[in-house]
Parts: structure tokens; C-alpha cells; sequence
């Protein structure tokens, strides 16, 4: 999870399943879905989400 969207979504990591055996096809898997998580932190980030406020 990108550092600067780890405090607006509350998570500091994203764990999926590829549900694959083969590695090969998972790593290849893998790299497909890295490509669509940066697309959706790109809009995540224009979207003008506001910071969250700090905790004491």
C-alpha cells in the first residue's frame, strides 16, 4: 500500500489470493494486478480525498 494512502484507507498492506499453483502463472498474475492497483490508487489520489486528522 502507498505510504501517502495507507492513513486515508486504514490498511498498510492488500493480500489477495491468486489461487494458482503454477508459479509462473501467479507471478504473471501478480504483475496484472499490480497494473490495476496503481490505476486505482491514481484515482484514489485524484480523487481529492482529504487527509485524516491526526490522533493524539
Amino acid at each position: 500500500m502507498p505510504t501517502d494512502l495507507t492513513d486515508r484507507l486504514g490498511h498498510s498492506d492488500i493480500r489477495r489470493s491468486l489461487r494458482i499453483g503454477n508459479m509462473r502463472v501467479a507471478r504473471q498474475r501478480a504483475w496484472a494486478l499490480i497494473f490495476v492497483l496503481e490505476d486505482a490508487f491514481a484515482v484514489l489520489r485524484g480523487a481529492g480525498l482529504p487527509p485524516v486528522p491526526a490522533t493524539h
